[in-house]
């Protein structure tokens, strides 16, 4: 379907649109403007196969919305980015079966942005689809992970099912809408959410307030290692008991425990104590200090 807007209601109307890499149009008026974050039941990798769905309504239930900023442990949460329609993957542009709208259409929008489609005054919008699915990316994942929504529960939470990064109508926020090459649209949308999400990473990590140190893990054969070292340390000390022997300790305990010194009672202490009284590394630790 095609409609051709003019003037001020153009403008108004574009806002809401979602784009598809080939500049094909989803209108998706139940998206607020901005960031908008969903509870998820859970995710489901790609290798398991839903073949059958149930589509939840566009517009948010109150369960995805309650608690979806929360990043405690175990909250799933997803960033809505994008839709899903039922016949996507006629409009994949790249790879995969089908293809067929994106073929038709790539002579007609080669080298040309969203703008200059809009500017055209000749939209391509897909008609709305029942069965159209929120799009939504994993703000807990590394690296970019894209999910369709479906199977609600009572509640409302969905389940998230990964989806083909070319079956996506992505929102405003998440479009570069003045690139005219597919291949950058590829590649500066997706990179968009990620921007984001990683923005949002390191404004949690200050919230927490958690040491600089917590960014570069150690590798698990280093803390092994450091493990034996305090455990052949803690032997010396029981031999011949020294402050220097204690001093070696604790700067072992704090690779293992960076937070080591601003707790009250540290519960890593307890790898040594069968060797030393804790409230002598307490007491030595505090004077230390």
């Amino acid at each position: 379907m095609k409609v051709s807007l003019q003037g001020e209601s153009k403008k108004q109307s574009d806002q809401k649109l979602f784009w598809h890499f080939g500049l094909t149009a989803y209108g998706c008026p139940e998206k607020p403007d901005g960031h908008v974050h969903l509870r998820v039941r859970e995710f489901v990798g790609s290798r398991k196969q839903i073949l059958q769905y149930t589509a939840p309504p566009v517009t948010p239930a109150d369960a995805e919305l309650d608690g979806a900023t929360n990043s405690a442990h175990g909250v799933r949460v997803g960033l809505w980015v994008g839709m899903w329609v039922e016949d996507a993957q006629n409009y994949r542009t790249k790879g995969g079966a089908g293809g067929k709208v994106a073929a038709a259409k790539a002579k007609e929008t080669r080298n040309k942005s969203v703008q200059d489609v809009i500017k055209g005054g000749s939209i391509t919008v897909i008609k709305p689809d029942p069965n159209a699915l929120r799009v939504v990316a994993d703000v807990n994942a590394q690296n970019t992970r894209l999910y369709r929504l479906a199977n609600p529960d009572q509640s409302g939470l969905c389940q998230g099912i990964r989806v083909n990064i070319e079956e996506i109508w992505w929102a405003p926020e998440y479009r570069d809408d003045n690139e005219t090459r597919i291949e950058q649209r590829r590649q500066k949308w997706p990179n968009k959410v990620q921007q984001y999400l990683d923005a949002l990473l390191v404004r949690n990590s200050e919230r927490t307030a958690r040491p600089s140190k917590y960014t570069q893990l150690t590798p698990p054969n280093t803390l092994a290692n450091t493990a034996r070292e305090v455990a052949a340390l803690t032997s010396d000390y029981r031999i011949k008991p020294s402050s220097n022997v204690l001093r070696q300790i604790l700067e072992r305990l704090r690779q293992l425990d960076p937070d080591l010194d601003a707790r009250k009672d540290p519960a890593i202490l307890k790898l040594v104590y069968r060797q030393i009284p804790i409230s002598t590394l307490l007491y030595f630790k505090n004077v230390e200090l």
